[in-house]
């Protein structure tokens, strides 16, 4: 839920608008909190921890830049930008 809150929010935004640049601030805490609780979880004990933020940072660098890349696109093709 923080996760929701953080990335849809401000309300004055259109409906479940997606802002990526809103990830710097909240990730790394958050990287650490999901590990923690998924890996108790799932198998009761912290072994692969570091393994596993290291796995998350990197999937979340790949999505921001996914997400630039195809925001940039789309901005360009609307005229918004000037092609690069």
């Amino acid at each position: 839920m923080g996760d929701l809150a953080v990335l849809i929010l401000p309300p004055k935004d259109p409906p479940l608008t997606y802002r990526p640049q809103r990830l710097q601030p909240h990730d790394p805490q958050q990287l650490v909190a999901d590990s923690l609780i998924f890996l108790r979880m799932a198998f009761g004990s912290l072994d692969f921890l570091q393994g596993q933020i290291l796995g998350k940072a990197w999937m979340t660098l790949g999505a921001v830049a996914v997400l630039a890349f195809l925001r940039r696109r789309k901005l360009t093709a609307a005229g918004a930008l000037p092609p690069v």
